[in-house]
């Protein structure tokens, strides 16, 4: 039986990554086009506006997560669409070959502290992966020293890579 070279399993692994993306996103956005028709439409306009112009990094961030706290609809639904938010992120890291998630803890302590680290505006264009495992390192009991030097670490790295607008 023929294993394939690590070159061949990795580029595998990143074709399903990317696939796994492409779903995740068609499927928000599926559910972004059917909770717009539950929202005013007002509301919706003025929201999509400010969420454009203040989002600097392409990836989904707490822009986009403070975006779904902005929609007309019951808690309970957009909790649901912040934790179908964390699921195709914890499923990607999966699939690449490292998980984010290596804890037990239950999906609403993640989102808790994803709310609470994106009400500080300062911290809105740190990426959800990141965000999420800084939630995971909460939740195994690190230090909030040690939480808030990953979260700076991060930053810096985003910064100069070029993926965060000045």
């Amino acid at each position: 039986m023929y294993n394939g070279s690590n070159e061949e399993t990795l580029n595998t692994k990143w074709i399903i990554l990317v696939l796994v993306l492409a779903l995740g996103i068609m499927s928000f956005s599926i559910m972004a086009k059917l909770i717009s028709k539950t929202t005013y439409k007002r509301h919706t306009a003025s929201m999509s506006s400010e969420w454009i112009t203040e989002k600097k990094t392409r990836f989904a961030d707490g822009y986009d997560w403070n975006a779904v706290e902005k929609l007309s609809m019951p808690k309970m639904e957009k909790s649901y669409i912040k934790g179908t938010l964390l699921k195709l992120t914890i499923e990607a890291s999966i699939i690449n070959g490292n998980p984010v998630i290596k804890s037990g803890a239950k999906l609403g302590v993640f989102v808790k502290f994803i709310d609470n680290l994106y009400k500080n505006p300062s911290n809105r264009d740190i990426p959800i992966y990141f965000a999420l495992k800084m939630a995971e390192m909460n939740a195994k009991g690190s230090s909030s020293r040690a939480v808030e030097g990953y979260k700076a670490l991060v930053m810096r790295k985003l910064k100069n890579l070029g993926l965060i607008r000045p």
